[in-house]
């Protein structure tokens, strides 16, 4: 009968080390950068931030929002796009997913 001992193995990692290694892989979260707050860029943050993953949005504008921002020349303000929703479905579930109730934001 062999005896297996773990000093036969010399400078390899032992065993346990690896299960050690690999439960905190799974408990690290994996990071997601997103170029672009416009309505795409924010619901696809949200979602992504709901699954566990840290997320981090970058814009070039000072406003977020896309084409759902204003802004203002000579006290007028304008649009910079539509700021009607057509699936009005899509945003409810983007915070039910989130956990957060949509009544709260939207009358």
């Amino acid at each position: 009968m062999v005896q297996f001992n773990f000093d036969m193995l010399g400078n390899l990692p032992r065993i346990d080390k690896y299960i050690v290694k690999i439960a905190a892989a799974k408990k690290k979260r994996k990071k997601v950068i997103v170029i672009g707050s416009g309505i795409a860029g924010l619901a696809v943050s949200i979602r992504l931030k709901t699954k566990g993953y840290d997320v981090e949005v970058y814009e070039k504008n000072e406003n977020v929002g896309g084409k759902l921002s204003d802004f203002y020349i000579d006290n007028y303000r304008h649009d910079f796009g539509p700021k009607l929703f057509t699936m009005p479905d899509l945003i409810e579930d983007i915070f039910k997913d989130a956990g957060v109730n949509i009544d709260d934001y939207f009358k």
